[in-house]
């Protein structure tokens, strides 16, 4: 009985998501209705949601400096001389002469090329991301653009080195370009459209960047001001994600980072609807992964050297998020122990892999 239910609920499940992707060839989805996402909170108003988010204890605040806190900015001038001028010498590039990441040329602030393919410079329809039909194991076979180029852009992770220039010195530039960028991000792209929606894995590094972008900005009055379609559009991302994690077909450690990432908006975003949903079922896919994916040495079984570091970073990345005790924090010191192991022996002189 039980599993002829589970089939019924699948089958359920397929027949709604095709007939959305039915509904979607013909109807773009109307952007977000802030007044309603507040009240689905169980917030009166924008302020009171503003105000609990930037001000909950419970939330991890990582990587956060008040610009109070001159100190704190000056230690790090003084003692990461080099880090921090990469850190403005390349948001000034971004600023003013365009982004280039990975050796693509994506434009400048002043176009926006979110779904442009950089090498072709063909513009890519954005349509519901069921209506793509990429495979990595077939050639693109309706011709569609190599969507990593994009993805690359759609990560954010220049954004978060805009928002530490701006920490860092203080100057309205790097704000600016900052809040400009996410707010056409948001407006371009509805939850389910377009690349940046392709894939989970993309998803998962756009989310862990806007959480360091909100730890680093929350205190703002410009952010403060667009925090409610932030929220919105993080909520809705992180929605989506946790409702198409690489959970079927073969075991990849795309899953890790993808739990690492839900995790990471849970803990900084704990006043978010499914916020305790995440971290339940996150955690349980956290236990399971390990028995499939660390072999008995301590090494990832992808075999790769690369993949090993992907694997050790995303669990230390998810043990940074736990302050207080628990079971789970103790099962990842565990794991890190063991998988940290390898590392003499895969480290040359320089103590690099």
């Amino acid at each position: 009985m039980k599993s002829f239910q589970q089939l019924f609920n699948r089958i359920e499940r397929i027949l709604k998501r095709e007939l959305q992707s039915f509904f979607y060839l013909f109807f773009r989805p109307k952007q977000y209705n802030i007044k309603k996402f507040i009240i689905s909170l169980g917030y009166k108003n924008s302020e009171d949601l503003i105000n609990e988010t930037t001000e909950a204890k419970n939330s991890i605040g990582l990587f956060h400096i008040n610009n109070t806190e001159v100190n704190h900015i000056e230690f790090f001038k003084k003692e990461f001389i080099e880090q921090y001028n990469s850190i403005i010498s390349i948001s000034d590039q971004y600023i003013e002469e365009g982004v280039s990441l990975h050796g693509f040329y994506y434009g400048s602030n002043d176009f926006f090329n979110w779904h442009t393919d950089p090498i072709s410079g063909q513009k890519v329809p954005i349509k519901f991301w069921k209506h793509y039909k990429f495979s990595t194991d077939s050639e693109f076979p309706d011709n569609s653009i190599d969507p990593i180029p994009i993805f690359k852009l759609n990560t954010h992770q220049h954004l978060v080195r805009v928002a530490q220039a701006y920490v860092l010195t203080g100057d309205d530039k790097y704000l600016t370009f900052c809040l400009k960028s996410l707010e056409n991000w948001i407006d371009t792209f509805p939850v389910k459209f377009g690349y940046p929606f392709l894939i989970p894995l993309n998803i998962s590094q756009r989310l862990v960047s806007w959480c360091i972008i909100f730890s680093l900005l929350k205190n703002n009055q410009n952010f403060k001001k667009m925090l409610p379609i932030f929220l919105a559009s993080i909520s809705a991302q992180s929605e989506f994600l946790f409702k198409n994690l690489s959970k079927d077909g073969v075991t990849n450690n795309f899953l890790l980072s993808e739990i690492a990432s839900l995790r990471f908006v849970a803990k900084t975003f704990p006043n978010l609807t499914n916020s305790k949903d995440y971290l339940t079922e996150t955690e349980e896919i956290a236990r399971d992964e390990v028995s499939k994916q660390i072999l008995s040495d301590g090494t990832s079984f992808e075999a790769s050297s690369g993949y090993y570091r992907f694997v050790v970073e995303t669990f230390v990345l998810m043990l940074s998020l736990e302050k207080d005790e628990s079971l789970f924090k103790n099962f990842l010191k565990e794991i890190i122990l063991k998988i940290s192991e390898p590392i003499k022996y895969l480290s040359n002189p320089e103590c690099k892999l």
